[in-house]
């Protein structure tokens, strides 16, 4: 049973394992990651895995987060704040599948027990990763790594020339020049609006950075291949690929998030 008292601390079976008193650094870590064993350990669901396997994965995670505090300034190490803490250890227990978010996590976790860097750790990027699949957050760090404020996408169909009529959900409705091994183009674009309605990204329909580059994004090789099926199954008609171009955004929330996060 879990109970809060006036002086910040949160009790879990009569332990610390929130909001306690400064102390050295060495025991600060060792406290830390006895708060996250216990939150751990008072977890009933295993996700299908044997009681080994969910031990070994503890100890993986808790170990993981070990060496990051050791890489810390010892001084800086703190217990974090109960709002953050208890709230993403709930939703670890349930994401430890997903190799791409449990290490967001943990990187959450780490910096919420650093002095220098707990400020910039906001609750709500707790129900943010809550809501991500590995997908998503694979798709998320790529957009991250390219570094750019806007990032070109159109918004594809395949349609009669020289008219308006198109084939509807014939192409994704956001097509991006990232591939991510494992899912198709459709798939992508499902997750670039999940994205948006995160917050992390803006999908700005129409709206350009120039316009060199789209006809690259173009001439890809899997919207010619769909173009050429359906120019096969309608040789009656005159088809082509019709795009608007549009542009990707990093949101502030999204890059800041992925300072803490990634």
């Amino acid at each position: 049973m879990t109970k809060t008292i006036n002086n910040n601390q949160i009790y879990a079976n009569g332990n610390i394992i929130a909001g306690g008193d400064i102390q050295s650094g060495d025991k600060m870590i060792e406290k830390n990651i006895e708060n996250m064993s216990t939150i751990f350990n008072t977890n009933n669901y295993y996700m299908g895995l044997s009681p080994q396997q969910y031990k070994q994965l503890i100890e993986e995670i808790l170990s993981e987060v070990k060496n990051m505090l050791e890489k810390r300034q010892k001084e800086d190490i703190i217990i974090p704040e109960r709002d953050v803490f208890i709230p993403a250890m709930q939703v670890l227990t349930n994401k430890f599948e997903r190799e791409d978010i449990k290490k967001m996590f943990i990187n959450l976790l780490t910096n919420s027990m650093d002095k220098t860097t707990k400020e910039k750790v906001h609750p709500s990027y707790i129900d943010t990763l809550k809501n991500m699949d590995s997908l998503d957050a694979t798709l998320f760090k790529i957009i991250i790594s390219k570094g750019e404020k806007y990032i070109k996408t159109i918004n594809p169909n395949i349609g009669i020339k020289g008219t308006k009529s198109v084939f509807t959900n014939a192409l994704p409705e956001w097509y991006v020049d990232i591939n991510v091994n494992g899912y198709d183009m459709f798939q992508i674009s499902k997750s670039l609006v999940n994205l948006n309605r995160l917050g992390l990204i803006e999908l700005m329909y129409d709206r350009t950075a120039g316009t060199d580059g789209y006809n690259i994004i173009e001439e890809k090789h899997d919207l010619k291949d769909i173009l050429r099926k359906y120019q096969e199954y309608h040789k009656d008609k005159d088809l082509e690929l019709k795009s608007t171009k549009s542009i990707i955004n990093v949101t502030e929330y999204g890059q800041e998030l992925a300072e803490i996060c990634l």
